[in-house]
């Protein structure tokens, strides 16, 4: 527990640090028309924690969770099943993500060498509900898949 804490205290000092905002600006961005994306039904993006290293399978059990963003732009997680909204900038930030780490296979050979911690399971769910597996493994330095579960993260109500 003191090894995972530690971790995740030197990711909030180095995204402290970083201080910059990682939203798609410019023409790196899509048009996307926020309310017809807001038609769609049930889950948009799925990130599953895990917790690695030496523990007991009951401990593994209570780390292990799941938050959610739905396609009417809602996040959930373990401790609030009704949802709160996002703001329009990081629904679509969620969005885009989403649509390009799909599209593009981004993460088909990314990979992190760590000896423990935590490792993260995306799971991108397209208009027709199909899964697609975007990432599956340690994400501590990349900046981009360490906003999503950012994002996500403080729309959680413990």
């Amino acid at each position: 527990m003191k090894k995972l804490m530690s971790v995740f205290m030197v990711l909030v000092l180095a995204f402290a640090m970083c201080g910059c905002s990682l939203f798609a600006t410019g023409s790196n961005r899509r048009k996307v028309n926020l309310e017809e994306v807001r038609k769609n039904r049930g889950v948009l993006l799925e990130v599953t924690s895990h917790p690695q290293g030496p523990m007991t399978q009951e401990d593994v059990e209570r780390y292990t969770n799941t938050q959610k963003v739905t396609y009417d732009g809602c996040a959930y997680n373990p401790f609030n099943e009704m949802g709160v909204k996002m703001t329009d900038e990081e629904f679509l930030f969620i969005y885009e993500f989403c649509l390009d780490a799909y599209e593009k296979d981004l993460y088909k050979d990314y990979s992190e060498e760590v000896a423990d911690g935590t490792t993260f399971t995306f799971v991108y769910y397209d208009e027709n509900g199909e899964s697609h597996v975007l990432y599956d493994g340690y994400c501590y330095s990349n900046k981009t898949l360490t906003k999503v579960r950012e994002i996500i993260g403080k729309y959680s109500l413990d």
